[in-house]
């Protein structure tokens, strides 16, 4: 079974020509370009040094191994794994983490666990929220993962720091058994002082964009230490990218996809992209789906230069929770969204509802199943949609698992690719970056940021307005 993609509720026969497009003519249209990108990125991840060549990790089986060996080595030996990285790498393994495990799997024990850590992501500063992880988990048994490819993001090192502490208090020399880490070239402030302490440390490449880190040691280390089958996930990978990258567009579900986001949005307007998934296990998928999207298609300049002002605009919402509550700004607000439904044609698991409450207005309800209920609301929703011209899409992933989430987030990165490299942007720009650290490390006393600290001080108090500004009103 593939994933299947619909898009008949794009057409301009289900919603109209204002609204809908005439598919078969866009497809045509764009085909000559998306071969032309399809064979650019094909040549470029062959390219040493080129950003495209995590799209080879697949086939890394020296890196794949090594991590596969430290997982053996370590497993039984950790009760929690902790998980302290910034957002770049955390939203692809929350994804894969949250997609592949039971809900709720931290609230068992150890041997419905099968044996595997709880798993736990830091990526904030918030004090009550790590101090309050840190009294309900163990340190004696906890290993913590670091990652962090040039070893400085503030909020990935203060947690390393704190824990460091913790575990040297808890558990003294042997401390360092309980840290491994995922750093950068050698420059890496992360990786100098992992060899100094003695961790066990994995490589991140120099080229590699955080949101497609999944596709590194990094990314794959804690599905391998949380038990998730990594070599059927790559498998899974592996088919949708050599799928995806192929030019025989008939089979290439990214191509599609690509082609309809652009043409709706750059000529119906439609350039917010709702991802509204039918199915709790795939709620981080979505705002990996979203984070992605955010970080390759909003730029002010292309690769060449010029201001182009692209802005697409991710927005998740989740089947069928937001369905009272967000459904009416879908379908009566302003007509500029295409919304992207997730589906899972068969759960891991099932209900059926009992035969009570025969003469009530409930009765209809009895011997029906929960994942009938969820297809009747996704399906409800559409029809709700295409009856006030709102274009949608729906991708069915025909059971979570680690083959198909491979396959998917590998079919969406190349989509992404194709997206970005049709509006002639660089896929992997970070734009205005650096300006915002720049500003947070002049406010924690970075040496070498005294001027900015200084221009902080003075724009604040050019721009200082205070209860006194309210006199206007005042009568």
């Amino acid at each position: 079974m593939d994933i299947e993609f619909d898009y008949t509720n794009v057409r301009e026969e289900v919603i109209g020509s204002e609204h809908g497009i005439n598919v078969d003519f866009e497809f045509k249209k764009y085909a000559d370009k998306i071969v032309e990108i399809l064979n650019y990125i094909n040549l470029e991840r062959n390219v040493e040094g080129s950003k495209y060549q995590f799209l080879n990790f697949c086939d890394d089986g020296k890196s794949v191994a090594e991590v596969l060996e430290y997982s053996d080595m370590v497993r039984g030996k950790f009760d929690h794994l902790w998980m302290l990285c910034a957002a770049g790498p955390t939203v692809g393994i929350r994804a894969i983490v949250d997609a592949l495990l039971m809900p709720y799997r931290n609230s068992l024990d150890s041997n419905a666990r099968n044996g595997y850590p709880t798993f736990d992501i830091i990526d904030n500063v918030d004090p009550e929220e790590i101090n309050g992880l840190a009294s309900i988990r163990n340190m004696k048994k906890s290993l913590f993962l670091t990652i962090s490819k040039n070893g400085v993001s503030p909020v990935t090192m203060s947690s390393f720091m704190l824990a460091k502490r913790r575990l040297e208090y808890e558990i003294g020399e042997n401390y360092r058994m309980h840290m491994v880490t995922c750093a950068g070239a050698e420059a890496s402030i992360l990786r100098q002082l992992s060899q100094q302490e003695g961790y066990k440390f994995f490589d991140i490449p120099y080229n590699m964009a955080g949101r497609y880190s999944i596709f590194s040691q990094c990314g794959i280390l804690p599905l391998a230490l949380l038990g998730i089958n990594v070599e059927e996930f790559l498998m899974g990978a592996k088919d949708a990218i050599e799928t995806m990258l192929s030019t025989d567009l008939s089979r290439n579900e990214a191509a599609k996809i690509s082609v309809l986001q652009h043409a709706l949005s750059m000529d119906k307007g439609k350039n917010v992209s709702v991802i509204m998934p039918y199915s709790s296990r795939l709620k981080s998928v979505s705002k990996w789906c979203s984070r992605v999207m955010a970080d390759a298609l909003c730029q002010t300049k292309d690769r060449d230069g010029n201001d182009v002002n692209v802005s697409y605009i991710p927005y998740t919402a989740y089947g069928c929770t937001d369905q009272d509550t967000l459904l009416q700004m879908f379908h009566q607000g302003k007509n500029n969204k295409l919304i992207n439904f997730f589906k899972i044609k068969n759960f891991t698991t099932d209900n059926i509802m009992p035969n009570f409450f025969g003469n009530t207005p409930i009765g209809y309800l009895r011997g029906k199943s929960l994942s009938d209920l969820m297809d009747a609301e996704l399906n409800a929703t559409k029809m709700t949609l295409i009856n006030h011209q709102r274009p949608n899409i729906t991708m069915t992933i025909p059971e979570i698992t680690p083959y198909y989430m491979g396959y998917f987030v590998s079919m969406y990165i190349v989509s992404m690719l194709i997206q970005a490299l049709l509006l002639n942007l660089d896929p992997f720009a970070h734009p205005d970056r650096e300006m915002l650290y720049d500003y947070l490390y002049a406010q924690m006393g970075q040496v070498g940021y005294e001027a900015t600290y200084q221009e902080m001080q003075d724009a604040l108090n050019r721009h200082k307005f205070t209860s006194a500004s309210a006199s206007a009103f005042m009568p």
